[in-house]
């Protein structure tokens, strides 16, 4: 949404020049991802050296720092604003990165077993209401006549709030207990940290390879949510309401993109409140096997009969409805919580954060390939590679999770 906002302000396309071929988009965009998955592997690290308590308050001030620099401290000429924007982004997402692996691993350690894995599921299903909010703020800042070039700075420094409301209690919490006591001078922890990470080395198989290719499936899945939700009549709602409030063009398009975003969250999150009522009782590997299956039938189907499906609207965008319903229920939740249960605390953040940054260059993957291969192809040989991912990512949850449950790894802390 910032994006469409800037392309109006510069008179471009995100290229830095009008009519070109949005190098400025593509920058700010690579920027964040690249930032993610450094993140998610320096914190992950740093997390089992410094300890949680002190990597999730730096986490937090680089993301507090971030939004706010992006909406006050970028300005200038048109590649000086996508320059500047990226390199906040890419600091944004070096301190997002850091929050899988150390958020994880902070719920799991400070939790009761029995209730653990729902701690750590409901905390990622947080991410569910940030995906309503975030198109919600765009939408009021709109409604409230604001000027485009305040809309998308204060849309970013909205970001800051939830850090700046939990930033005194990470700072002042206690260190979870079992990695508190690993903090030690003890000079053969290095040695124990890498002896426990080459006998890791089939869980983490385990842990990221799913990771991988579900993210690879769930991003380009996303690719296709524009024209999804044209279905659902977002295309009219929002020349309406620029017909009846004289929007200017780009509002209008503004309204559409955040009705869109709107659109696919309310779908999405029914998904999140399954993995949080079930994960205990059903387990985190049944949970993800029983979402990679559904979702690989729910594709085939879709590749299959994408024309009839066509003709059908309305079951087209329930069909597709359910396809972030049954991930959010199961691997997009399982892969995080799994991550985070299946490795001693010695190098629990080490090796989840290693997962996510594998999971995460899926993403990038499905962001780049799928488009090109939907475009020459079809949306229907897009879904039949989706569906391919799932079924290749049930495989690897079958083959490489051991148990229910990861659960019992958390209790077996080495000694050097």
């Amino acid at each position: 949404m910032v994006m469409v906002i800037l392309a109006d302000l510069y008179m471009m396309d995100g290229s830095g020049l009008e009519g070109g071929s949005g190098w400025g988009d593509a920058l700010v965009a690579s920027a964040a991802l690249v930032g993610t998955i450094v993140g998610q592997l320096v914190f992950g690290i740093l997390g089992d050296i410094i300890g949680r308590r002190i990597a999730l308050t730096l986490t937090s001030v680089i993301i507090v720092l971030s939004c706010l620099t992006c909406a006050v401290g970028v300005s200038g000429n048109a590649e000086s604003v996508y320059v500047k924007l990226a390199v906040c982004r890419l600091l944004l997402g070096l301190g997002i990165g850091g929050e899988y692996p150390l958020c994880s691993a902070a719920v799991v350690e400070s939790s009761p077993e029995k209730s653990r894995a729902q701690r750590a599921a409901f905390v990622f299903s947080m991410q569910g209401l940030g995906n309503l909010l975030a198109p919600l703020v765009v939408l009021l800042l709109l409604e409230l006549g604001i000027s485009l070039n305040l809309v998308w700075r204060f849309a970013l420094a909205f970001g800051a709030i939830p850090c700046l409301s939990t930033m005194y209690q990470r700072a002042t919490m206690p260190d979870t207990r079992k990695q508190s006591c690993q903090i030690s001078d003890n000079p053969h922890l290095a040695y124990s940290k890498m002896r426990l990470l080459k006998e890791s080395l089939p869980v983490l198989i385990g842990t990221s390879v799913p990771w991988f290719l579900f993210d690879a499936m769930f991003y380009a899945n996303a690719l296709f949510k524009e024209e999804v939700v044209n279905l659902l009549g977002a295309k009219e709602w929002g020349r309406a309401a620029g017909s009846l409030q004289d929007l200017s063009a780009t509002r209008t398009q503004l309204e559409k993109t955040a009705l869109e975003s709107l659109s696919i969250a309310f779908m999405a999150l029914p998904g999140f409140v399954i993995a949080v009522s079930l994960i205990e009782r059903v387990g985190c590997k049944k949970l993800q096997l029983v979402g990679f299956a559904s979702a690989s039938v729910l594709f085939t189907g879709m590749s299959m009969w994408f024309d009839w499906l066509s003709l059908h609207p309305a079951l087209f965008v329930i069909t597709y409805a359910f396809t972030f319903v049954v991930s959010n229920a199961g691997p997009n939740t399982t892969t995080f919580v799994l991550a985070a249960e299946s490795f001693p605390a010695n190098i629990r953040t080490t090796c989840s954060g290693i997962s996510a940054a594998i999971g995460k260059c899926g993403a990038v993957v499905g962001a780049l390939a799928f488009a090109p291969l939907a475009h020459s192809y079809g949306p229907q040989a897009a879904f039949a590679v989706c569906a391919c991912c799932a079924a290749c990512a049930f495989g690897a949850t079958h083959f490489f999770v051991e148990g229910n449950r990861q659960s019992e790894p958390l209790h077996r802390e080495s000694s050097p």
